[in-house]
């Protein structure tokens, strides 16, 4: 669990930084954008714990 966790932050920090790279500056990010990166990374995150969880039920 640790280690889907870890990914998950590295994840969702290379997003953030990913987009920050296109901007002129860091102040360009606006909160929506930078929200709306985090909350699809916790999303793609949660979808694939979830498949691994269901998956080792089967």
């Amino acid at each position: 669990m640790t280690g889907m966790r870890t990914r998950l932050i590295a994840f969702a920090a290379g997003l953030l930084l990913a987009t920050s790279a296109h901007a002129l500056s860091l102040a360009d990010i606006s909160g929506k954008d930078a929200g709306s990166g985090l909350r699809e990374a916790l999303t793609q995150g949660a979808g694939k714990l979830a498949q691994k969880v269901f998956g080792a039920l089967k």
